[in-house]
């Protein structure tokens, strides 16, 4: 039973931003005035009643514990988010090739040599502290929601952890990538094969025939 959701419809949860119109492209909603307000991010919740589904709009770092909570029966969203935390899901890729590549990178000023101590901004902190440890270096890391850049902009720290899209902002700022940390993809996180099977219905054809092929 879901907890505090006394409805018997799917629900998907999708992660706010980058990714969400490719993303529905995956499935075969009944697309209505209302759904158009829901991909333009003109509202937060659709509900699809004639395929009896329920979306739901929410920040990426939301996804992961509604799903382990069961508010949601499906996550959809940036990996980067899930990799942050040690929850295990089944997942699959969510048609990378109609999505801009991302990557996530450390960010500096100029090129610098790691080292113990190191001030490190990102909304990413295990993700952040797991990466440097394997390197032997223990950082201090501080959470900060967004715009990492200003932390370099004005000196409180000495690398960002950022997602890079195009690099634009980086490079009008005269920042410089100094190592990707690893590639972002968007997913879709489940927790058992079993919802997989409630959502397979809902799948585009394409999306299906590429899950097929894996």
């Amino acid at each position: 039973m879901r907890n505090n959701i006394h409805h018997r419809e799917l629900v998907l949860g999708f992660g706010k931003g980058r990714g969400l119109d490719e993303i529905s492209r995956c499935f075969t909603f009944y697309q209505t005035p209302m759904f158009k307000d829901f991909i333009n991010s003109k509202i937060p919740y659709f509900k699809d009643t004639q395929n009896n589904l329920i979306c739901i709009k929410v920040r990426h770092a939301d996804l992961e514990w509604m799903l382990k909570e069961q508010h949601i029966d499906i996550a959809l969203g940036s990996s980067v988010w899930f990799n942050n935390n040690s929850q295990a899901y089944e997942s699959y890729h969510l048609n990378d090739k109609t999505n801009k590549p991302c990557r996530l990178s450390v960010i500096a000023k100029r090129p610098i040599q790691y080292h113990d101590g190191m001030r490190v901004v990102t909304k990413f902190p295990k993700l952040t502290q797991n990466f440097f440890a394997k390197k032997g270096y223990i950082v201090q890391v501080k959470y900060m929601s967004g715009c990492h850049e200003n932390a370099l902009m004005l000196d409180f720290a000495d690398v960002i952890i950022d997602i890079i899209e195009t690099g634009n902002t980086i490079k009008k700022l005269n920042l410089i990538e100094i190592e990707t940390i690893k590639n972002v993809s968007h997913k879709m996180y489940i927790r058992s094969h079993s919802d997989y099977e409630k959502i397979y219905p809902y799948l585009s054809r394409t999306m299906t025939q590429e899950l097929e092929e894996l």
